[in-house]
Parts: C-alpha cells; sequence; structure tokens
C-alpha cells in the first residue's frame, strides 16, 4: 500500500533541496505553455466553422435514434446561430490545422522534458533547466503514445465512461517509463505502464483526489497557483512511479544543504 501523505512530504523535502528552484522551471514551462496556447487559440478562430460543423454532425448523430431529441436538438443549434451547412472548402484550413498540431506536439515535448526535471528531483539528482528540453529527444516517441493513447481511450470511452477511465489510469506512468528506457519503443512503454499499475490505479485516482482542492484553487487564480504547486503535483507522482519501479524514494539520500560559515 501506497502511502500518499508519505509520498507528499518527500516530493515537499526534495523540492526544498532542488536546485534551480523548481518554482523558478515552473514558471518557465507555464510561460512557454501560455505563449503555444494564445498562438493556438489564434490558429483555431481559422478553423470556428468548421469546429462547429464537425461539432453539430456528431451530436446530430448521437440524437438521431430519437426524432423529437433530433428536431429539438437541431432547433436549438439553429437558434444559437451555430454552423449547420458544410462550409465551403478552402486549402488554407490546412495551414493552421498542422502548425496547430506541431505546436501541441511542442508543448507535449516541454511536458515530457518536465517531467523529467521533477523525476530528477524526487531522486535527489541534479536536475536543470535543460531538463525542459529532454523531450525533443523522444519527439516521435511522444508524438506516437499520444495518438495510440488518444485513440484507445477515445474508443474505449465511446462505449462506457469507466473502461476510458481506467484506461487513461493504465498509461499514467508511460513517459515516466520512457524517460528511465529511452531505447524502449512506445508500444513497449505504455505495455509496461499498464502492467505496473494493475491494482494501483484506485491509489492513484485517490491521490488525484487528494490533489483536488488545490486544482480547484489553481482554476480560481488562473493557473497563477499552478507555479508553487505543479512541482509538488509531478514530483509527487515522480514518487508514486519510483514506488511502484523499485526505485523508491528512500533509495536516495537528500544532498546536504549549503552551510554559510
Amino acid at each position: 500500500m501506497i502511502d500518499r501523505y508519505t509520498l507528499k512530504f518527500a516530493a515537499r523535502r526534495r523540492m526544498a533541496y532542488a536546485r534551480p528552484s523548481p518554482y523558478g522551471v515552473t514558471f518557465v514551462f507555464l510561460v512557454i505553455n501560455f505563449i503555444v496556447q494564445l498562438i493556438s487559440e489564434r490558429l483555431v478562430l481559422k478553423l470556428q466553422e468548421w469546429s462547429e460543423y464537425f461539432t453539430y454532425l456528431l451530436y446530430g448523430r448521437m440524437t438521431s435514434g430519437d426524432e423529437e431529441t433530433y428536431a429539438l436538438f437541431r432547433e436549438l443549434w439553429g437558434k444559437s446561430g451555430l454552423i449547420m451547412e458544410r462550409p465551403v472548402y478552402d486549402k488554407s484550413i490546412w495551414l493552421p490545422i498542422v502548425l496547430s498540431l506541431a505546436l501541441a506536439l511542442l508543448v507535449r515535448c516541454v511536458w515530457v522534458g518536465y517531467n523529467s526535471y521533477c523525476l530528477k528531483v524526487s531522486r535527489g539528482e541534479d536536475a536543470k533547466y535543460g531538463e525542459l528540453k529532454v523531450g525533443f529527444r523522444f519527439v516521435t516517441k511522444t508524438f506516437l503514445v499520444c495518438v495510440l493513447e488518444g485513440v484507445i481511450v477515445a474508443v474505449l470511452t465511446c462505449f462506457l465512461i469507466v473502461p476510458g477511465v481506467i484506461a487513461a489510469y493504465g498509461y499514467r506512468m508511460t513517459f515516466f517509463i520512457m524517460l528511465d528506457h529511452p531505447d524502449w519503443g512506445p508500444v513497449r512503454c505504455m505495455r509496461e505502464s499498464r502492467h505496473m499499475m494493475r491494482g494501483h490505479k484506485a491509489q492513484l485516482f485517490m491521490l488525484d483526489l487528494s490533489f483536488l482542492g488545490w486544482y480547484i484553487l489553481c482554476a480560481v487564480t488562473m493557473g497563477i497557483m499552478y507555479i508553487w504547486k505543479l512541482p509538488h503535483f509531478t514530483t509527487t507522482y515522480a514518487l508514486f512511479y519510483g514506488e511502484l519501479c523499485g526505485r523508491s524514494s528512500w533509495d536516495f539520500e537528500d544532498p546536504q544543504p549549503d552551510v554559510a560559515i
């Protein structure tokens, strides 16, 4: 049984000794994420008509089994002023699509690098700002993992929500495994994560729930609180991974703090 309170305490202890400060690294990561998000939103505006149209088709198909429900859906959709007819095709729409996908992959690679930083912090190892670039060594693997995991979770969620959630929890350790085993392929990392999480999904779910209040506070503060809480969250998850793979936090000695004479 993994004690989540012990993990949280150990994460705070590791962070206290980490240099550079986890808060500075997190600030840089969030700034990168914010800039990319602003650019992505500008690109998505150019695809708004197509987005509304495909959303209309999706929900229309979901409600088409009942004529009354489908008629009500079309009426409400029409009154809202959203697109119901297929927009005119223009080749120029592919540019924002490709750029949006590239930016999403960029953010995911930086996120992998941030996980690398927190994983090293959890082990008391030397971790620098340069860790944020580590994810770009795994661009292809990161892309394939995102696609495969997204497809699997989406398909299972279409049938029932619960299987999709269970599958998502099964793949939560994939990127930590990829960082520890850079020579492994994406499928092997995902398979190992699924195997590692057997019997531990509920514990990770309870750990997530214990952070729920902080997630709400981060949302209320428009993400500002993430500067202080995101490194704690991620380092705690890295310690959880360490417990699962046998490299627990207790296997590493805390570095001695500098003493001024």
